[in-house]
């Protein structure tokens, strides 16, 4: 095993053989190497080493050789500079940004999707297709089958302005738009009349919300 004068005296090993070292140094490796067997058959390799080159003749390097190679590392160089900028951003925030892009859109979907169900789910559309035959200042409203009436002093805060104005003995279909509870019951939505303006009233605490008035 090599000790630590062994670690320096290895490394003045190639001068020594080239003869490139200073008196002093001569006489240090000298008797190194006297002493020790492991520095000796180092030499003795590095020896074999330099009379094996010296004897055997190298491939010559073709004449265009390091031209094309200077021409090929310029290229390199400037093709480097116009690098498409994907090649450049470090693929771990390529697929941050990609996730991040498939978790947007799949919310966007969702979102839609679910406003969709609610629409269809959750609003109930209905249309009166019987014609209101009158409406009068006797707040009720007749129709076909169902006569819808109430009490003015029942009315309080329950009540619900229609904007359209209906006006006496037009013929008019109403369409209740969104009704934004299921456990609501049509029979308990009363239609009157109160000062020239359509009115809608319900007996439960529930929003709802009338429109597309059609007058025919």
């Amino acid at each position: 095993m090599l000790d630590q004068k062994c670690n320096d005296i290895k490394y003045l090993l190639p001068e020594f053989i080239e003869g490139g070292l200073s008196s002093e140094q001569l006489k240090s490796v000298e008797e190194h190497l006297f002493k020790c067997s492991s520095c000796n058959n180092i030499i003795t390799d590095l020896k074999y080493t330099y009379q094996y080159l010296q004897t055997e003749s190298l491939a010559e390097v073709p004449k265009n050789y390091f031209s094309e190679l200077n021409f090929q590392v310029n290229q390199r160089i400037e093709n480097k500079k116009w690098m498409p900028i994907f090649s450049i951003i470090n693929l771990r925030y390529v697929t941050t940004i990609a996730a991040m892009l498939v978790i947007s859109i799949i919310s966007a979907l969702y979102l839609m999707l679910d406003e969709n169900s609610y629409n269809n789910s959750y609003i109930v559309n209905r249309q009166f297709d019987q014609k209101v035959h009158s409406i009068s200042n006797e707040y009720y409203a007749q129709n076909e089958n169902n006569i819808y009436q109430n009490d003015i002093s029942d009315m309080l805060e329950k009540d619900y302005s229609i904007q359209t104005e209906v006006k006496n003995g037009s013929k008019s279909i109403m369409k209740i738009a969104s009704l934004y509870n299921l456990e609501m019951n049509l029979d308990d939505v009363i239609l009157y009349l109160l000062d020239g303006e359509a009115k809608i009233k319900s007996d439960h605490d529930y929003l709802l919300a009338l429109s597309d008035i059609l007058v025919e």
